[in-house]
């Protein structure tokens, strides 16, 4: 009995062991993941559909489109002796494509908030022609401000789940309140020097302005009846 409960023991400690050195992901910042994919040693991948890739992606990185269908078997092209450094737009696609590559064994290294969080930091980027849009300028941007009415701007991208189930009540918003306020809506992959300028790391962002200074900002999503219910506020306040 005493050599049975031994063997036992030694099998649960073999086991933890096993589970002890199960590869886990490591989520760093900008600044840790620059410094990391500086070694010719790693793997860096872009997570993103090939039409985000196009528009800027961390120079060097190949693009394996976690929605696509060919993912796990690009994968397989990767080295299991090298760390991988995975990102995406903002974070929800390179966590799931993490634990896909680390449950097949490789080293992960994530970029917390995805590209939003890199091109805030102003770090490099690159594109197919090497020609990036800048679209809105600042000078634009203030000239939005101004008036009597409060703006109200939106923050966002086509493939933001959050923002796409905000918007049929912003445009209510926009219609129901106008008297109010002003709702500008400003897409983040087509006026990208914008949000840069603006340090726009993640989506949606909701800033509200009145006399050209901004009074309530929401990161985040917001429900429509707490969002009116902030406009209120600021309108009765006059």
């Amino acid at each position: 009995m005493y050599k049975i409960l031994i063997i036992l023991l030694l099998t649960l400690q073999s086991c933890v062991a096993q589970n002890n050195n199960k590869t886990d992901k490591k989520l760093v910042d900008t600044e840790e993941f620059s410094k990391g994919i500086e070694s010719s040693s790693i793997q860096l991948l872009d997570v993103r559909t090939p039409g985000e890739y196009s528009q800027g992606h961390i120079p060097d990185a190949v693009n394996y489109d976690w929605l696509g269908n060919d993912f796990k078997e690009q994968i397989k092209n990767l080295d299991k002796s090298q760390p991988v450094y995975v990102y995406c737009q903002s974070g929800r696609r390179s966590a799931q494509a993490a634990d896909k590559l680390i449950s097949e064994g490789f080293e992960v290294y994530e970029l917390k908030g995805g590209m939003l969080n890199w091109r805030s930091k102003n770090l490099p980027e690159s594109t197919e022609s090497e020609v990036q849009t800048t679209g809105m300028s600042m000078e634009d941007y203030n000239d939005l401000l101004k008036g009597d009415q409060m703006v109200l701007v939106d923050f966002y991208a086509d493939w933001c789940a959050p923002c796409k189930r905000m918007e049929p009540f912003l445009k209510s918003i926009s219609e129901d309140m106008s008297k109010d306020v002003k709702v500008v809506r400003i897409d983040v992959e087509a006026h990208k020097k914008l949000a840069n300028d603006l340090k726009i790391s993640a989506i949606p962002i909701l800033k509200l302005y009145k006399d050209e200074s901004m009074i309530w900002e929401q990161n985040g999503f917001i429900g429509e009846s707490e969002l009116r219910a902030s406009i209120s506020k600021f309108a009765t306040s006059k």
